[in-house]
């Protein structure tokens, strides 16, 4: 003769241990943890004197498609991003080595938010090299 027993099996699952294992492992962590605080880096951030930066009578901007343009002019369409960047090179230096432009040594430099840090640098550079200075363009 079998016997039913009324006493089923309990699916439930006690969770607050659980809760306690992950709050210690939260106090572990944060305690144990190192924080990069600001101090860390050592800059001298620039001041402005004016609402507006001084602007030149040259522009470069640089597509986030990959065109690449001097004084509204398209550089090396088609052509590779090194070749492109070599001629942007060449005209400015030709822009700040020419004497005509000694009194206006700025370039505005417009750059789309999704350009690599490196197509911003070879302008830098390039204006840097030959003593001009760079106006970035943004907007309000």
């Amino acid at each position: 003769m079998a016997f039913k027993s009324k006493l089923k099996p309990s699916i439930e699952f006690s969770t607050s241990s659980m809760a306690d294992i992950v709050f210690l492992l939260l106090i572990f962590f944060l305690l144990t943890s190192q924080f990069v605080t600001d101090d860390a880096v050592q800059m001298d951030l620039p001041k402005s004197e004016s609402d507006q930066p001084a602007k030149g009578n040259a522009s470069v901007t640089i597509t986030k498609e990959g065109t690449y343009k001097w004084k509204s002019e398209e550089l090396g369409a088609g052509e590779p991003r090194e070749v492109k960047e070599a001629m942007l090179v060449a005209e400015i230096e030709g822009y700040l080595t020419d004497s005509l432009n000694a009194d206006n040594r700025v370039i505005n430099f417009r750059g789309d938010t999704a350009i690599t840090y490196g197509a911003a640098a070879v302008v830098i550079a390039a204006v840097a090299k030959h003593g001009g200075s760079v106006a970035f363009q943004t907007r309000e």
